[in-house]
């Protein structure tokens, strides 16, 4: 069953958030890896890998909860993080793992 659909039934999203995640970019799934492009809300996460383990869409923005490898000062994402390791970034933010490797 889809990820996205059982939170829907599970009553987490709402109708209209699950057709939001469905126009997301097909890279923004929970257990695709990251790697950070940017600085966000005072954390520098230039280079910083780590993987998407929840996925929140806000009226002007998705935040991805990622879970970082190293220890960034964060913290535990609910419980669905390394404690220090977590932290919800905006999604312009991060790219896939993989185009970073592209570039190489």
């Amino acid at each position: 069953m889809n990820h996205h659909f059982e939170e829907l039934i599970k009553g987490h999203i709402t109708p209209e958030e699950y057709e939001r995640r469905l126009s997301l970019p097909k890279w923004i799934k929970v257990g695709n890896r990251i790697v950070g492009i940017a600085e966000y809300e005072g954390k520098n996460l230039r280079g910083k890998k780590g993987t998407i383990r929840e996925i929140y869409v806000m009226l002007d923005e998705v935040r991805i909860g990622i879970e970082f490898d190293d220890f960034i000062g964060g913290h535990d994402l609910n419980g669905n993080a390394k404690e220090g390791h977590g932290w919800y970034v905006n999604s312009q933010k991060v790219q896939p793992l993989d185009e970073l490797k592209k570039n190489d």
